[in-house]
This record gives C-alpha cells, sequence and structure tokens, in this order.
C-alpha cells in the first residue's frame, strides 16, 4: 500500500501556492514584460506560461481527475486540454497580474473542493491511466510536487535572467 502525508499536511502545502503567489507578486511585476513571455528554449515555458499552466492545471486536469476518482469513474489524460487553451487564450503574453489572479481562483477553487470531501472519497482509489490504483489522496499528493517543480523553474529562470540582463 502507497504511504503520503497526511490529508492536512497535503492540503496545507497546495494552500501554500497561494501564498507563494501573493510574495512573489511585487517582484513579479517589476519584471520586465520580455522576461516573463520569453522562453529560453524553444521546447521549454516561458515564466508566464508556467504559472498559466499552474492555474489550468489545477481547473482542467487536476480537479476533473479527482471529481473522476471520487464519482468511481476512469481517469483519463487532459493535458492536451491544458495545452490547447494556454495556446489558443494567448497565456504568454497576457499581463502577469491577470495570469497570478486566474492562477489563485483556480488554486482556490480546487482546495474548497477538497476540503469538502470525506475521509472515504479522499483514500478511495480507481484504476489510473496505467491500470494502477489512483487516489484524491495520491493526485493531491503528486499535484505539490509537480507545484514544486513549477515553483523552483520559476525561480531558476527569475535568477538566470537577473543574470543575464546585468
Amino acid at each position: 500500500m502507497k504511504r503520503f502525508p497526511p490529508r492536512e499536511a497535503i492540503l496545507d502545502q497546495l494552500a501554500y501556492v497561494l501564498d507563494e503567489i501573493e510574495a512573489l507578486k511585487p517582484l513579479i511585476r517589476r519584471v520586465p514584460a520580455i522576461v516573463l513571455e520569453s522562453r529560453p528554449m524553444s521546447d521549454t515555458y516561458a515564466i508566464n506560461e508556467i504559472f498559466a499552466w499552474m492555474g489550468l492545471a489545477d481547473k482542467y486536469l487536476w480537479l476533473p481527475r479527482m471529481q473522476a476518482v471520487v464519482k468511481g469513474e476512469e481517469i483519463t489524460g487532459l493535458e492536451e486540454e491544458v495545452k490547447t487553451r494556454l495556446q489558443e487564450e494567448g497565456w504568454r503574453i497576457r499581463p502577469i497580474g491577470v495570469i497570478l489572479e486566474m492562477q489563485a481562483a483556480h488554486r482556490r477553487a480546487l482546495l474548497d473542493y477538497l476540503s469538502s470531501l470525506t475521509p472515504e472519497e479522499w483514500e478511495r482509489g480507481v484504476a489510473g491511466p496505467e491500470e494502477e490504483e489512483v487516489s484524491v489522496q495520491e493526485l493531491a499528493y503528486l499535484l505539490t510536487q509537480e507545484d514544486v517543480r513549477y515553483l523552483r523553474a520559476v525561480g531558476e529562470r527569475l535568477h538566470e535572467s537577473h543574470i543575464s540582463l546585468r
């Protein structure tokens, strides 16, 4: 059986992104748009796209997956919808304040949903994409790991841009 941190610890970690957004706002709003919108390589996302991906994934990937688990339905891949929305809705060139507000709103909605679940719903498992059993708890934990990767990428990108702008 897979072991994960307690529910409250996972929810706290997911809520931490909201604190991180608030802490970053004064700093990131001073970063030139060219830095926020530029991709260091063609196969990597710009800072704006990283933040937008996080918010769009909360709404169109993670929440639907978690809802499917609670309903006992099969989990399907929804990454393509997030990628399509990211490109077609022009998130790369939107103002960073708009992106951060969208991300925070979607994270709050996800947290509200997760907080409403019973312990049974939180721990219930269904077959995942590769036939292994997946629970909401596991998906929420995986999301915390994804948050760390994305926030680290933003931090590294901001550091690199600071050095290159000198």
